[in-house]
């Protein structure tokens, strides 16, 4: 909380600043007792994490690495909300985090955002934080020594080359930006009709 609680040293002498200081002492203990223990697990050699906890794991901002169609992909963690059941069909809980990736469209040589929202169905005990469909990057990076994040950035790279560059590439024989590296022959044919 040192975002509120810098907000409380330069807002001293307000009514608004004295209310909010007293609503910080009750929120102190609650929140150090959840927030930090799960920070502790988070920052282990193992990160695990228990399903309870996924709300301080999932900070809307984070940049964090999750699979799309079998690719791996960089995203920004938009939103985290936990479920509760709403009928007797639905038993447990789950967390729907939302996501968002930038998406190339590729006939007009646009970056756009795009929205995505994956669910984690409930859990018991603790799980380890890179085998979840998200996983926050510095956590990832940690567990990896940051491969994936240089992998990510080699293969982004490439993709901006290939859209700013594109006329080059009219007749690339060569890698594909696939990571078997399979190997491509284009020509593309030019039409002015």
């Amino acid at each position: 909380m040192p975002d509120f609680e810098d907000f409380m040293k330069s807002e001293n002498d307000s009514i608004k600043s004295k209310q909010l200081n007293i609503l910080l002492q009750f929120l102190r203990p609650i929140y150090e007792r959840q927030y930090l223990t799960a920070r502790k697990r988070s920052v282990s050699e193992q990160p695990t994490v228990r399903f309870e906890d996924l709300w301080a794991l999932m900070k809307p901002g984070l940049l964090a690495y999750t699979k799309w169609e079998g690719e791996w992909l960089g995203c920004i963690i938009g939103e985290c909300s936990k479920s509760y059941p709403v009928s007797s069909d639905q038993i447990e809980q789950f967390w729907d985090v939302e996501y968002f990736i930038l998406q190339v469209h590729w006939p007009s040589d646009e970056i756009r955002f795009a929205r995505g929202t994956l669910k984690i169905d409930q859990y018991n005990g603790e799980q380890l934080i890179t085998s979840l469909p998200i996983c926050p990057a510095e956590v990832y990076d940690a567990t990896d020594m940051g491969v994936r994040r240089r992998e990510l950035t080699e293969r982004g790279q490439k993709t901006c080359q290939l859209i700013w560059e594109s006329p080059r590439y009219v007749y690339h024989q060569g890698r594909s930006l696939n990571k078997d590296k399979r190997y491509v022959s284009l020509t593309l044919e030019l039409s002015t009709s």
